[in-house]
């Protein structure tokens, strides 16, 4: 049941992408999960098209842009409308 499973994370990753797009807005939650007898974190995320669950070891917000992203490398954009919003919501520079 564990062996050749590529192809199921693969369509995974496909329906996830698609059901991002089919509405401007995405619900997410999360709930505790014990995995091998650790605490993990179950994200879930959905809109009315669609419903995936990602569980994680942790739930801040790294981990949300991880599963957002679905495994791409995170990559930052610090233009000037970037410095003006931290500016308007006073972000710590530490």
């Amino acid at each position: 049941m564990t062996k050749d499973i590529d192809l199921f994370y693969q369509e995974k990753t496909e329906i996830f992408l698609e059901g991002l797009k089919t509405t401007p807005y995405q619900q997410i939650d999360d709930t505790g999960a014990r995995v091998n007898g650790i605490n993990y974190y179950t994200q879930i995320l959905c809109n009315p098209h669609y419903t995936a669950y990602f569980t994680v070891p942790d739930k801040d917000r790294k981990t949300i842009l991880d599963v957002l992203l679905c495994g791409k490398e995170k990559t930052y954009c610090f233009n000037a409308k970037a410095f003006d919003m931290m500016k308007t919501f006073n972000v710590s520079k530490s």
